[in-house]
């Protein structure tokens, strides 16, 4: 036991002091463990072994502290965060952007809203004239689908690739629609007689539930404000006042559309 206690005594005194005491003869003689080669009265220092892991140690930590306070200091681009909130996508990374002001309480554009007419109607022809662009075959994965499916293919030289349309393509045609479907008692929505009562319905059905799920997906956080409106004062009549929104350039979008588009509409590839 009192040579246990002696070898403890001897390893604390080891480690809390820069230098080992000069051994006696007695501790030699009482300690089992071989001194090896060390001298009897030579000094140990005991620092070296601490030093050698010290100073690597405080130099990854200044480095850590240095890289994060950079890192911070940087906001992601726009394209970094568009690839975190999109799926991949051949126009990934060539969108703009801009702040904007897109007030509800605004009317909507005369030329996109009222009775269809003509103008109108050619109005949202020319928003929609780009017909549709290729998906590449080995990017499938990327938007977990697989290339073993039954896709509408494009023919050569693109035949590496699968016909597609952009999401926001999707997305107006069925406002469009649904614009047409509100006034479907003054025009021809037959289009005389390609499309029946029946399946105008059903695809009507298509687009208020496409958007209502996608709304409920994109789910904007903005804040919406209300603001009394000051011809009617006193009234309880209030208009929205939306926060501004970082949107993306819709005309740099149609260009990069119309500029990459591999089948104009009506796509007659089969």
């Amino acid at each position: 036991m009192a040579s246990l206690w002696k070898v403890t005594r001897s390893y604390w005194a080891r480690i809390s002091s820069p230098y080992l005491p000069v051994r006696s003869t007695e501790d030699v003689d009482e300690i089992d463990e071989p001194l090896g080669t060390e001298s009897k009265n030579s000094v140990q220092p005991n620092d070296s072994f601490h030093l050698r892991y010290f100073w690597p140690s405080l130099c990854f930590l200044i480095g850590s502290i240095a890289f994060s306070t950079v890192l911070s200091s940087h906001s992601p681009s726009d394209g970094y965060c568009e690839g975190k909130l999109w799926a991949w996508s051949p126009m990934l990374g060539n969108a703009k952007y801009k702040w904007q002001q897109l007030d509800a309480e605004m009317l909507p554009d005369a030329l996109y809203g009222g009775p269809p007419s003509d103008e109108r109607r050619n109005a949202w022809d020319q928003t929609m004239e780009d017909g549709f662009i290729g998906f590449p075959r080995n990017q499938m994965n990327k938007i977990n689908k697989s290339i073993d499916e039954d896709w509408w293919w494009l023919p050569p030289p693109h035949e590496n690739q699968v016909i597609a349309a952009p999401e926001y393509y999707h997305q107006l045609h069925c406002v469009r629609l649904l614009w047409l479907h509100a006034y479907r008692d003054q025009w021809d929505y037959t289009e005389g007689g390609s499309m029946s009562p029946s399946r105008f319905a059903v695809h009507t059905k298509h687009c208020y539930l496409a958007l209502k799920r996608m709304l409920e997906c994109q789910a904007d956080i903005s804040p919406v404000l209300f603001e009394e409106a000051s011809s009617v004062e006193g009234s309880g009549v209030w208009k929205p006042l939306n926060a501004p929104q970082k949107c993306k350039d819709f005309s740099a979008v149609l260009e990069w559309h119309a500029d990459h588009t591999v089948c104009e509409r009506p796509c007659t590839y089969t």
